[in-house]
């Protein structure tokens, strides 16, 4: 597990209402509040087998929905930095004629961001070791983001339609 959270993030946390916890698959989940719970909900299928390293849901904004990692990383920074690349990607696609993108993955020499938009305000960010084969990583995207986006269709189907 990493190590604990001096006093002045933990101040931080507290004020943002962020509230964390330690996960079965070895990670920290955050959520706001009560969305603590959520967030480890959402994040279940991630743990010591999963090659994924932390997994974020924000919004557009950057604001920080829930979380789930394997070592202390600095969430405020990670989502406010996600938020700017990904408009900055929808921005460059837009500009070439391309529609805005759905999805879109980064590799560097040492790992891998996947971002996927998954409802108008929410963001799925994972990261991953540059090795961690996309076959593996891919599947688990989609699992994640049709976990969250069931919610808000939801929350957004008019009252008294059915689905079949």
């Amino acid at each position: 597990m990493g190590t604990p959270l001096t006093p002045a993030d933990a101040l931080r946390r507290e004020r943002k209402g962020l509230i964390e916890r330690e996960t079965r698959g070895g990670g920290r989940a955050t959520g706001a509040g009560a969305s603590v719970d959520s967030a480890a909900s959402v994040f279940s299928d991630l743990s010591d087998a999963s090659p994924i390293e932390a997994a974020f849901l924000i919004k557009p904004t950057g604001e920080l929905l829930a979380s789930w990692t394997r070592r202390d990383v600095r969430a405020e920074v990670v989502t406010v930095m996600a938020a700017t690349l990904t408009s900055s990607v929808e921005t460059l696609a837009e500009a070439f004629g391309c529609p805005t993108p759905k999805s879109f993955s980064v590799s560097t020499e040492h790992c891998n961001l996947v971002v996927r938009k998954i409802a108008r305000d929410a963001v799925l960010l994972l990261f991953a070791p540059q090795n961690a084969p996309f076959e593996t990583i891919d599947p688990l995207v989609r699992r994640l983001a049709d976990r969250v986006s069931a919610p808000a269709r939801a929350r957004t189907r008019p009252q008294g339609s059915r689905t079949s």
